[in-house]
């Protein structure tokens, strides 16, 4: 609907440039670095501290080998996310991810908003990990130029982090372990780019719609450690190996927009894991998956340190399996939260104090759907 397009995005939106400035956009370039081949590393010894974050799915499904993803279809997908209503904007109607069943994380608990003042970091370092590069190592990544060097942020390079906590000694104590496990995400964090985001909108994509979509060729046996529940697959293990997209990205890219541009509704899989509970797959499916499932439904404030975009469920009901009142209500997504940029807005240190009214209303949302539910 043309009358939602607010000028102050749409002037800078991709759509925008191809339909007014009838500019030919190129694929966007995904900043994904992949597994592909022999798997992570990951130390057991890592797995109790995982597990306190409730981040064992996650880590089980990116140290093995990930799917090759589609550049072309990735920037498609991309052009048609609007953030005046966070969500996909298609001629079926608007559409979201399944973020819990495709990676499994966790939807409740504290949101991840802490302060990024990086006075002191030195001695921060020091008092987390036991270390800290000198000026010098700090300085510069190898082979930087002095201008790169002379803004780069406070902290370590990964070329020390990554020579500093490689491997983590067969003897260590249960505070080395920690140590390394810190540094370990560090270095996945570093190495991954957006990648978890990448694969997220994939799986998403190729579940619901036919553009795209590769051939599932087959997914490779999950041994590790079956008898516990939180090591199963998510359902991105569907997609374990898929063909691969060998033909021109230009070409691609030009072919998805227009695809895109004629799907109809009897082309979109709205429900394509199943309904409610019942999965239409037959490995045994991590329990993290569905745990939250009660908070699908949930309209709140979703927060990142200084980035809080709104969770808007009602306006996708049909995907699952409500039906979806045309036009859905309105729900402002405040331009000004849209223009928060930590690199613009240094003097804001603590975002959990900015934020804190976000923060609040998160925590209230959860308890009024979990009381909801067991109503």
């Amino acid at each position: 609907m043309v009358w939602l397009l607010d000028d102050v995005y749409d002037t800078k939106h991709r759509a925008y440039m191809m339909r007014e400035k009838q500019m030919k956009l190129e694929p966007l370039k995904i900043r994904y670095h992949g597994v592909s081949g022999p798997a992570m590393p990951y130390d057991e010894r890592y797995t109790p501290y995982i597990k306190q974050a409730r981040l064992l799915p996650w880590i089980q499904l990116v140290s093995r080998s990930t799917p090759n993803l589609n550049a072309p279809l990735v920037s498609a997908l991309a052009d048609r996310w609007r953030p005046e209503t966070h969500s996909f904007h298609l001629r079926t109607g608007e559409m979201t991810g399944d973020v819990s069943l495709i990676i499994g994380l966790a939807i409740d608990g504290r949101p991840l908003c802490m302060s990024t003042d990086s006075d002191g970091w030195r001695e921060q370092m020091i008092a987390l990990i036991g270390m800290a590069p000198t000026e010098a190592e700090a300085d510069v990544e190898e082979g930087e130029e002095k201008k790169k060097r002379e803004r780069k942020a406070a902290g370590a390079a990964f070329t020390w982090i990554q020579t500093h906590f490689a491997t983590c000694p067969p003897d260590a104590t249960n505070d080395v372990i920690q140590t390394h496990l810190d540094d370990a995400c560090l270095r996945i964090i570093d190495n991954a780019g957006i990648g978890g985001n990448m694969l997220l909108l994939s799986v998403w994509s190729w579940e619901r719609l036919l553009v795209g979509r590769p051939k599932s060729v087959r997914f490779n046996p999950w041994y590790q450690h079956e008898d516990d529940e939180l090591r199963r697959p998510t359902w991105s293990h569907k997609w374990d190996v898929v063909s691969e997209m060998t033909s021109d990205v230009n070409l691609m890219y030009q072919k998805y927009v227009a695809e895109l541009d004629t799907i109809t509704p009897e082309q979109v899989g709205w429900q394509p894991y199943g309904v409610d509970d019942r999965l239409g797959y037959t490995f045994n499916i991590n329990p993290m998956c569905l745990r939250d499932r009660d908070l699908w439904l949930m309209r709140c404030p979703l927060i990142c340190n200084w980035v809080v975009e709104f969770h808007l469920p009602h306006r996708v009901f049909r995907q699952f399996g409500l039906f979806q009142p045309h036009p859905p209500e309105w729900v402002d997504t405040n331009k000004a939260l849209h223009r928060l940029d930590r690199r613009k807005r240094r003097k804001i240190k603590d975002w959990d104090k900015h934020h804190a009214s976000y923060v609040t209303c998160f925590q209230l949302c959860v308890e009024q759907a979990r009381s909801t539910a067991r109503a």
